[in-house]
């Protein structure tokens, strides 16, 4: 079970500090016995005038770098050995269009002298046999609060079991999803 509080302001000697509050817990059941660990699943996003997935394809496998949003970042920090990974172009054609799996921990990005940069490499799992496209996710009731949605500009970020599931299914079915 994952709890998420709503904070609440408590005076502290020195400042002001959040501490949650049990009273104001949400608590939502994910299906995984407590101590278990949830796969990661995530969505990279790629210009695919830079990188495509037909790139990704034909290289196998890749290092994704060029990640500076501190937000971002976190989140790749956060990706490990084995999780997935939607790929999601964007500019003109701004659509989920494949999986992909993160082969390493992350590391300090070799190509840059900045030791906050990260980079992860990936390798190509599948294409989606539809893209599943902006417009198709923003209908969908149950992808609402993706933070595709909610923060277009993201680069990198989590996705929920839910809304995996919800997108791959999407891309299996076609045109008429």
């Amino acid at each position: 079970m994952i709890m998420t509080y709503h904070g609440c302001f408590v005076k502290h000697p020195r400042n002001y500090a959040v501490r949650p509050s049990i009273r104001a817990a949400k608590i939502q059941d994910t299906g995984f016995l407590k101590g278990e660990t949830m796969p990661a699943k995530w969505l990279f996003k790629s210009d695919p005038e830079h990188y495509s997935f037909d790139d990704l394809e034909r290289d196998h496998q890749t290092v994704w770098d060029g990640i500076s949003n501190n937000l971002a970042l976190k989140h790749l920090r956060s990706a490990r050995h084995g999780d997935l990974v939607l790929i999601y172009h964007t500019g003109g054609e701004r659509a989920v269009v494949g999986v992909a799996e993160v082969l390493s921990d992350p590391y300090s990005d070799p190509k840059q002298n900045d030791p906050k940069l990260a980079v992860v490499d990936i390798r190509v799992k599948e294409r989606l046999r539809w893209p599943v496209t902006l417009d198709e996710i923003r209908k969908r009731p149950a992808l609402k609060s993706f933070d595709l949605v909610r923060l277009p500009r993201l680069s990198v970020m989590p996705v929920t079991q839910e809304q995996w599931k919800e997108i791959l299914s999407m891309g299996q079915k076609g045109k008429d999803k």
